[in-house]
């Protein structure tokens, strides 16, 4: 595991800016619990798996996050910036985050759980090497690594607010207009157990538009801004 883990601390050290002091604390990040050993007692297992890690690696994303978007939107309110933080630190984002590096190929994760690994074993992976960079050197190396990891996701998560504050007008709309809620049907059309894709249609009275996208909260939301945008066209 020793070269592997050297060639992990490399790894952090070209995605995330920080160069570990300490490859104890991150061979430990690096070990998910299902790679234990079943025989192993408990307190041997807490001694070599990241699932404390992965606990302090979570309370303070939230903390570093909220730094982070405090700074990028200086125009946002409270909600909006809470909505933002949420989409940032969700389990889905860390999953696209990390598997955009090469992290993922020198971590310990157990022959029982098959590829492609779950949403939530990639984001316990990238909590817990965020926990460790703090126990290694604090918050300064902790900010810079999820400045690195995250940030460029900030930009969409700006879309994602765009898309949801779409889904509130539309109610709203609808709700003054017709005295009803905008009815929604998702179906998936295709893509890969990895990038799944749907596609959605809105309805409200003799309204309707489509959009596709990469979950069904994100093709409802795109084809609520679809049927708003014909709403505005055809009033206006």
């Amino acid at each position: 595991m020793e070269k592997s883990v050297d060639a992990l601390a490399q790894i952090i050290k070209q995605c995330l800016g920080h160069q570990f002091t300490n490859l104890e604390l991150l061979k430990q990040a690096a070990t998910h619990a299902s790679a234990c050993d079943s025989n192993a007692s408990e307190q041997e297992r807490l001694s070599d798996h990241n699932e404390r890690m992965e606990f302090l690696g979570d309370t303070l994303l939230g903390a570093s996050i909220g730094k982070l978007i405090y700074q990028e939107y200086p125009d946002a309110n409270e909600g909006e910036l809470s909505r933002i933080r949420s989409h940032l630190v969700s389990r889905q984002t860390l999953a696209r985050a990390i598997e955009q590096t090469a992290i993922l190929d020198h971590c310990r994760i157990g022959n029982n759980l098959q590829k492609p690994w779950p949403d939530s074993v990639k984001a316990n992976i990238a909590e817990a090497i965020l926990g460790a960079v703090f126990l290694d050197a604090g918050w300064a190396a902790l900010d810079q690594a999820v400045q690195k990891l995250l940030g460029s996701f900030a930009e969409s998560a700006d879309q994602q607010q765009h898309l949801t504050d779409a889904k509130n007008q539309l109610q709203t709309w609808a709700l003054k207009q017709h005295k009803a809620l905008p009815s929604y049907q998702c179906q998936r059309d295709g893509g890969t157990d990895h990038e799944p894709r749907f596609t959605c249609t809105v309805h409200i009275a003799d309204k309707s538009a489509s959009a596709s996208g990469s979950s069904k909260r994100q093709s409802e939301a795109k084809a609520a801004q679809a049927l708003l945008e014909q709403i505005k066209q055809q009033e206006g």
